[in-house]
């Protein structure tokens, strides 16, 4: 889906924009849901050494549940891209240098957007950043129930440590 042609990039940049419509289908590793499609933006040119080099972005919007109270929250997802594909390069050597074929006429550009997407997901969605979360006891959402439910028990192995509070 992401495979750019090398041909006709020695003379000039190419721009382009590309529309993916079920993102979910084509990055199935991510652990967000993706809501509507994704759109991709990007500039690439080669230098004088043969490095390819890709600029741009990805906004979607991602769908995921909330760490503290398990709600399900749309949030967009902006990826800035800043992509480099040398010749001679191994993957993980370099940090964000990906292998380019010497002699290569395409290049997927696929697993690099993936990588950047995966980095820039959110690990901690918060429905709201002042989100109480759930109730240990019952379960109830703190922010809609003032529950009653006590914290008062605590594991006896403590005893000795609280003893020093004291």
């Amino acid at each position: 889906m992401f495979e750019l042609d090398l041909h006709g990039l020695e003379h000039e940049s190419r721009e382009w924009t590309e529309t993916v419509p079920q993102p979910g289908q084509v990055w199935t590793e991510l652990t967000a849901e993706f809501v509507g499609q994704a759109e991709l933006e990007a500039r690439a040119e080669l230098s004088s050494d043969g490095s390819l080099h890709v600029q741009g972005g990805l906004s979607a919007q991602v769908r995921q549940s909330c760490r503290r109270c398990l709600e399900i929250v749309d949030a967009p997802l902006e990826v800035p891209l800043d992509l480099w594909f040398r010749a001679g390069a191994v993957v993980g050597e370099e940090e964000g240098i990906w292998p380019l074929e010497p002699d290569a006429r395409h290049v997927d550009l696929g697993p690099a957007i993936l990588e950047e997407l995966s980095l820039s997901a959110p690990a901690y969605p918060l429905c709201r950043p002042d989100c109480q979360g759930l109730c240990p006891v019952c379960g109830a959402r703190k922010d809609e129930v003032d529950c009653e439910c006590g914290t008062e028990e605590s594991d006896p192995r403590w005893n000795a440590l609280r003893s020093l509070l004291d």
